[in-house]
């Protein structure tokens, strides 16, 4: 009879419906009460089997998913035979009271209204509140949920007439659980378990997606008793949101300049300057381009392979090292078995098939292990890909979801435009000031396990809160994932003790400061002038050409030119191969050029300033000082002998002539006694380029003699 009075669940096999037991019921129940869309089964046949079933409640019918295999079974939810009169579950039809005779079924998602009789409240499919005015709604993992209408009612009394702290939670879904209460801040408000202490943000509604602090609703109320104003309290300067930010709130909306000037003065620098750019004289650092945000991206669906599983199966035996042995998810599972059901079904843990995150990694990872099923077993690239997918297996599903995006964006940078794959090449320098200012911040803590560290206080789950707050100001590539980690809440609190704040455009101008601009200008230099023909590029030549016809006046300067052989004197290497004579190779000069044409880089007149100011500051020149000057120079200078004067005609770098005579090659006889190979010029410490050079020059002192 107990039992009677719960819902009950059932999956179909080949003939008919079935109950699960009892712990498997009050697990699936909790779940669709509290609106989990996605729950692994622990209880009954399920603790002892070595496969892993979820069912998924995130479609209008549910079903059961043997993750192993991939089967699917129907699931169904029948509501209890005998109601207590309220409203049913949050998408179920409840009973007609106590005693009612009237039996619903639910074999489907979070539709439908709720019926009842005998003091029951009518709510709406979702579990929304229908009455008009304020509503208030919690954050689980994934989105915003409103309360039902009984508990919206009691946190708004406790709100706006109580005027308390706090309030214990004792209807609906509550009822029997007297452990939960909300909590009002002025830093934010949040549901509480008292027992466990996790917390869960909350918010009110209006109309409006605006969640208002109790002085504002209180002044509202007062404005509408003495002059009957109707309109929704306006927001006042110095406000906080949830996490503690401090922020103006002005209906003029202030401007990044302005609100970094304000943060300036009130909070730490977190991170030490990286070095600028100086070319010609002049200082250049980041501009506006490098965090400029990016158009919304169309998400491709590619076919899913035939006999998928074995192809993934095959191509990680081919590629992998001891991939058999490899298990993740704490030796539950293995590799192979985690890549399968992710390629099936995209991560459990970020929800359904079909939840925003895994609309975007489930394609990306289709995407990835499509193109490795095509190219060789032997292709280096086809093994890093497959190698990274694995090594992320081992870690949290945080990492594998910013793998597999990261991969995929690295396999179709080159059908993109110049602008986005420059702003592609220069994401791994700002995920590598994240990983700095973990490490400066949070460090060693934060690459330890979970015996030692918390979840959000470790690297994984830090980096997502960094990302959440500073991803969208930096264009960072797909945020989303970070934006739905489950410890994110906690990792925030966390960044915001350790670091004084969680301001996002603070946190990012930080970022942004702390990239060395020489390395991505010189890194992304020597991408473009590879002269290799088999090198994994990030920029494609084609891409540059086309930007240079339609934004240059003379767009052959994207092209080695003999005329101007000055500009390309310091670069390595410094002319293009003769196979490469007619693609694009780049000057420093051009490049620098197109970059602060895409305002990549910008001019810092402080350098100037500074420059100007150490020039006056200069002491009077005297006939002391000039003496030293001159013997300075003097000692600086040196004498080149002929052999040096040769090898410098021929093209060789200062560098590779002192080499050379560190070596003991000082003379034409010593260098014509030399091997002739490049390597052996390589193991002296020359460059692919400068040994190949002074092996040809070998060459031809050996045939003379």
């Amino acid at each position: 009879v107990e039992r009677e009075k719960m819902a009950s669940w059932e999956w179909r096999d080949d003939n008919g419906w079935k109950r699960y037991d009892r712990k498997t019921e009050s697990q699936l129940e909790r779940a669709f009460t509290i609106g989990n869309i996605n729950v692994r089964l622990k209880h009954g046949f399920f603790a002892k089997t070595k496969a892993v079933y979820h069912v998924d409640m995130s479609k209008k019918s549910f079903y059961q998913i043997n993750v192993n295999t991939g089967m699917k079974r129907d699931v169904r939810r029948k509501a209890p035979r005998f109601g207590r009169g309220g409203g049913g579950g949050g998408g179920g039809r409840g009973g007609r009271g106590r005693g009612g005779r009237k039996i619903f079924f639910q074999s489907g998602g979070f539709l439908g209204g709720t019926t009842s009789v005998g003091g029951g409240s009518v709510l709406s499919g979702t579990g929304a509140s229908t009455a008009k005015g304020p509503y208030w709604s919690w954050k689980d993992d994934y989105a915003w949920k409103s309360y039902p209408l009984a508990t919206s009612n009691e946190i708004e009394y406790a709100f706006t007439v109580m005027g308390v702290k706090d309030v214990s939670l004792t209807t609906g879904f509550f009822s029997t659980r007297p452990n939960y209460k909300v909590i009002f801040h002025k830093n934010g408000m949040w549901q509480e378990n008292t027992h466990t202490r996790f917390r869960r943000q909350v918010r009110r509604h209006e109309g409006s997606s605006i969640q208002y602090t109790p002085e504002d609703v209180k002044e509202y109320e007062q404005m509408k008793k003495n002059k009957g104003v109707s309109k929704a309290p306006q927001k006042k300067k110095n406000i906080t949101n949830s996490f503690g930010e401090l922020f103006t709130y002005v209906s003029k909306k202030l401007s990044y300049d302005q609100v970094t000037d304000e943060l300036e003065k009130s909070t730490p620098a977190l991170l030490p300057k990286g070095k600028p750019l100086i070319f010609d004289e002049t200082c250049y650092v980041l501009g506006s381009g490098a965090t400029k945000t990016r158009p919304p991206k169309k998400a491709t669906q590619p076919e899913p392979m035939k006999d998928a599983h074995s192809v993934i199966a095959n191509i990680l035996k081919e590629s992998v090292k001891d991939v058999t042995n490899m298990r993740g998810q704490r030796g539950e599972r293995s590799v192979t078995q985690m890549l399968q059901a992710a390629y099936s079904n995209g991560l459990f843990m970020l929800g359904g098939a079909n939840s925003p995150v895994n609309s975007l990694v489930r394609p990306a990872l289709r995407h990835v292990l499509n193109w490795c099923a095509q190219q060789k077993p032997s292709d280096p690239k086809r093994r890093h890909i497959l190698t990274t997918l694995a090594e992320a297996c081992l870690d949290c599903q945080q990492v594998q979801a910013r793998e597999m995006l990261r991969l995929h964006r690295e396999l179709t940078n080159q059908a993109q435009t110049l602008f986005l794959q420059v702003q592609n090449f220069l994401n791994p320098f700002k995920e590598n000031a994240i990983d700095s200012l973990i490490t400066l911040r949070h460090g060693p803590l934060c690459d330890k396990d979970h015996r030692h560290a918390r979840p959000w206080q470790q690297r994984p789950h830090l980096r997502s809160a960094y990302v959440a707050m500073a991803g969208d100001f930096m264009a960072m590539d797909d945020t989303l994932p970070s934006k739905n980690d489950r410890f994110l809440h906690d990792a925030k609190k966390e960044v915001s003790k350790i670091c004084e704040t969680t301001n996002g455009v603070h946190i990012a101008k930080e970022l942004m400061e702390h990239i060395s601009v020489p390395d991505f200008f010189n890194g992304l230099l020597s991408d473009i002038n590879n002269q290799s023909k088999t090198a994994d590029r990030s920029i494609d030549a084609k891409c540059i050409f086309s930007w240079a016809k339609d934004c240059l006046k003379n767009p052959h300067v994207v092209f080695f030119d003999g005329d101007r052989k000055a500009e390309f004197k310091d670069q390595m290497p410094s002319a293009p191969l003769k196979e490469n004579e007619y693609n694009v190779f780049l000057s420093k000069k051009v490049l620098v050029d197109i970059l602060v044409r895409m305002k990549f880089l910008v001019e810092d007149s402080t350098y100037v300033i500074k420059k100007q100011v150490d020039e006056k500051e200069k002491p009077a020149d005297t006939k002391a000082s000039k003496v030293s000057v001159k013997s300075a120079e003097t000692e600086k200078s040196t004498v080149k002998t002929e052999f040096e004067k040769w090898l410098s005609e021929e093209k060789l770098s200062d560098k590779s002539i002192s080499a050379l005579s560190k070596a003991g090659i000082k003379t034409k006889e010593e260098l014509a006694k030399q091997d002739s190979t490049p390597l052996s010029f390589m193991k002296i410490g020359l460059s692919m380029g400068q040994a190949r050079t002074v092996s040809k020059l070998t060459e031809k002192l050996q045939s003379k003699k």
